[in-house]
């Protein structure tokens, strides 16, 4: 662990332009408490009336060849058709 280092951007320039490791939780203590929960909750759903319904594409998948159980449990899918496994930094092998 002594090589760990703690707070370090990782040359990522969003982690100091954002906010990002700025933000503190506060304490109980000096927390405030901007309302009083109600009982059904209906003010939290109400935006929802005034939206539109939404609408998704799901093509049909074709059920062709499997995986044998043993090797489909080793990478995370039945199908070879969803079998996209991680090739390291931006597709890159390392």
């Amino acid at each position: 662990m002594e090589n760990y280092q703690m707070r370090r951007g990782c040359g990522r320039p969003y982690n100091t332009t954002c906010g990002m490791g700025n933000q503190r939780e506060l304490p109980c203590a000096h927390r405030t408490i901007t309302g009083t929960p109600t009982a059904s909750g209906k003010e939290m759903y109400t935006h929802i009336d005034h939206m539109e319904p939404a609408m998704a594409y799901v093509p049909c998948q074709n059920f062709a060849m499997t995986y044998d159980l043993s090797y489909a449990l080793k990478v995370g899918t039945v199908f070879p058709q969803l079998c996209k496994p991680f090739c390291g930094k931006r597709g890159k092998q390392k």
